[in-house]
């Protein structure tokens, strides 16, 4: 590594030199791109709780750029690492055009001219080669179509983008056709095509497939949805065929079928991976019921002259996705072979009879699905399941992770009302004697379901989950009532406790807002149950049955309840493994006696010298701390704000917050930073 003697240690000249940590760090391109990889990822989590529609990730992608721009022009180390990431998505083409110095507008129309003249191309090039995602959609310009002929032309067969992988279709027509084909290359492994886009313009929709036909590097496609319906003959299955790099293949179609001729084209693509298919009906009884002669859980001799498995195709294939419709259920589990598949997802049409479902997955998928270890059931409408059909659930061999997504436990008026003690035991291996309690439970991924119609749950089925639940890694569970605090011990005993849950899902309908005293009594419930548990996250799931539950404030509300109690949680966490909280820094007693615990926590730790708390709830529930740090060569610089509530009116303007800027130096940082904190007075939280 470079290194130049007898520069100060303090200096950009050293730290960019490598004499220091922090040198170092800046020196190292590939650990700066794998830092702005975790930036990028945060902010797209901060956004992005739950899948959520593409303009939604478009503007959290451009807030990631927002964050990102200024770090470029903070030094040489970072522009390139950040300069990568600002541009390795584009909502649009115009950016890259817009490069051109001979791009202009002409008459309304934006025409491209001197493409042919010395170093025309050179600043487009420092910034094509970054683009790997692209979408290709309404033009926020007039382009001319000739301007892609231009480009062509003058790249003499090179790619328009040598690094691009993604290409999401929003729009198709005339105006974006040509664009599409100069932006296709053998770098292209992902497309992604909006369902609508295919129906406006049936030749235009065929050329597109076509091109995709000829792109032997082609791995997934996915067509999804939108609310125009769209026939599903513009998916052209001869050109499918001829995709065999093809990996992963999604058809969100719900109000259209497939015939047997697609799945014999799916049939013969060797390397597919993953197929989701969500639409309307599908063929039954395309290949006769497999023998699987090579069947290692099978005790039964190989019949003589039977067809091996590859015979079947899909010998690739792992995870699957199929819609279960009326009428008879097991011919459905027979459309596609599941010898192979270890992740399988049934989603349940409204017109099903799921008592004839939960006995067909039961009795059918343990012999025809032998490697199955993860099972997906949804709906999307509640669905009710027998005590028993959980029984034949749980006891499928080799099952990892359930996942029962809008199910409702309901028992017969001849069944005595199970309690949520005892549906835990059963869901969790503790409970009746099934084949998967006889063999060691095993499953250490469960999404659990809801307990009876009208019953309520609360964050004390936490405690069945700790108690039986010894295995489970990642578990989801719903919450309809408060958490009721005075009666939950909050005991660290080994016995109560479950370090094996990683990571914890919380689907909450409920009616009442937490009150700002529950919210460190909740975190450090969690902590006390689930000490090695790394997220909490809030899963909003609507529920046609309960209007009052999926009101839009109610769910905002409890959004952000729960990454407030994410944030104290892991806060509270990091000074309990210090065993003590430090009242005293650096000899500074605090003034205030009148913070409370959390406070103290966020004060009293010096031993981390930088670090971020973000945490902001409803104005009516209580206030909140924001404190950013952000890089300034060559120091750390602190921004501290608070809000102050007492003169709410219901918005937050930027004047309500007050704000300390402090500049931080080797060996001070924490110092300097109570030093701004209390001249902001007093916190609340």
């Amino acid at each position: 590594m470079d290194t130049t003697p007898g520069l100060p240690i303090n200096t950009p000249e050293a730290l960019l030199h490598g004499q220091t940590a922090s040198g170092r760090v800046l020196m190292n391109s590939y650990l700066l791109s794998v830092i702005f990889d975790e930036l990028r990822d945060a902010i797209e989590m901060l956004d992005n709780d739950q899948p959520q529609s593409s303009k939604a990730k478009r503007e959290a992608r451009s807030k990631m750029a927002k964050e990102l721009l200024p770090i470029s022009w903070t030094c040489r180390a970072f522009s390139d690492a950040a300069m990568n990431h600002v541009w390795s998505y584009l909502p649009s083409v115009v950016p890259l055009l817009q490069l051109f110095p001979g791009f202009c507008n002409k008459g309304g129309t934006n025409c491209l001219f001197r493409l042919n003249e010395p170093g025309a191309m050179d600043r487009f090039n420092r910034y094509a080669r970054r683009v790997q995602s692209i979408v290709l959609g309404e033009f926020p310009i007039s382009v001319a179509p000739q301007v892609y002929m231009q480009l062509a032309l003058s790249l003499s067969g090179s790619p328009f983008l040598p690094c691009l992988k993604e290409i999401r279709v929003e729009k198709l027509d005339d105006s974006t056709l040509p664009c599409l084909q100069l932006l296709l290359s053998p770098s292209v492994r992902h497309v992604h095509i909006r369902k609508s886009s295919l129906s406006k313009s049936p030749a235009c929709a065929s050329s597109l497939w076509e091109s995709l036909g000829d792109g032997r590097n082609i791995q997934t496609v996915t067509v999804y949805p939108s609310t125009i319906a769209v026939d599903s003959r513009l998916i052209p299955w001869d050109v499918v065929s001829r995709m065999k790099s093809l990996k992963r293949l999604e058809l969100h179609m719900a109000n259209h079928s497939i015939d047997t001729h697609a799945i014999k084209v799916l049939r013969g693509l060797p390397n597919l991976v993953h197929l989701l298919l969500k639409v309307k009906n599908m063929p039954t009884g395309t290949h006769p019921p497999p023998i699987p002669p090579n069947n290692p859980h099978s005790s039964a001799d190989p019949l003589p002259n039977a067809p091996s498995l590859s015979s079947f195709g899909f010998t690739r294939l792992r995870t699957l996705t199929l819609p279960i419709c009326s009428g008879a259920i097991a011919p459905q589990l027979h459309t596609i072979p599941l010898y192979s598949i270890t992740s399988l997802t049934l989603f349940l049409q409204a017109d099903v009879d799921t008592s004839e479902v939960w006995e067909a997955i039961g009795t059918h998928l343990p012999s025809v699905a032998h490697n199955l270890t993860t099972l997906t059931i949804c709906s999307a409408s509640r669905v009710l399941i027998p005590p028993e059909a959980l029984d034949l659930l749980i006891s499928i061999p080799r099952m990892r992770g359930l996942f029962l997504s809008r199910t409702i436990v309901y028992n017969t008026k001849d069944q005595a009302a199970e309690t949520v003690d005892e549906l835990y035991k059963r869901m969790l291996g503790g409970g009746v004697a099934t084949e998967a309690n006889s063999r060691g439970f095993d499953m250490n991924q469960l999404y659990m379901p809801r307990h009876g119609v009208g019953r309520s749950m609360s964050l004390k089925s936490c405690l069945y989950l700790a108690q039986y639940g010894k295995h489970i890694v990642h578990a989801r569970i719903m919450v309809d009532s408060s958490l009721g605090i005075p009666s939950i011990p909050l005991s660290t005993t080994p016995e109560a406790c479950s370090r094996s849950l990683l990571k914890l899902e919380i689907v909450d309908v409920r009616k009442r807002p937490w009150k700002p005293a529950e919210y460190e009594p909740i975190a450090l419930f969690f902590n006390a149950l689930f000490p090695n548990l790394e997220s909490i996250r809030s899963i909003f799931e609507p529920e046609t049955s309960c209007a009052a539950h999926t009101a839009q404030p109610n769910r905002h509300n409890h959004q952000d309840s729960w990454k407030l109690i994410e944030l104290l949680r892991r806060l509270l966490s990091s000074v309990s493994a210090e065993n003590h909280l430090r009242k005293t820094t650096n000899g500074r007693q605090f003034r205030d006696e009148g913070m409370s615990s959390v406070s103290r926590c966020v004060q009293s730790q010096p031993s981390i010298s930088v670090w971020a708390l973000w945490c902001f709830v409803k104005p009516q529930e209580h206030s909140a701390i924001f404190l950013d740090f952000y890089l300034v060569q060559p120091l750390w610089r602190s921004r501290l704000q608070k809000w102050r509530p007492e003169d709410d009116d219901g918005s937050l303007p930027e004047k309500r917050f007050q704000q300390v800027e402090v500049e931080l130096g080797d060996g001070q940082d924490m110092a300097a930073i109570l030093e701004g904190y209390n001249r902001l007075g007093t916190c609340w939280i």
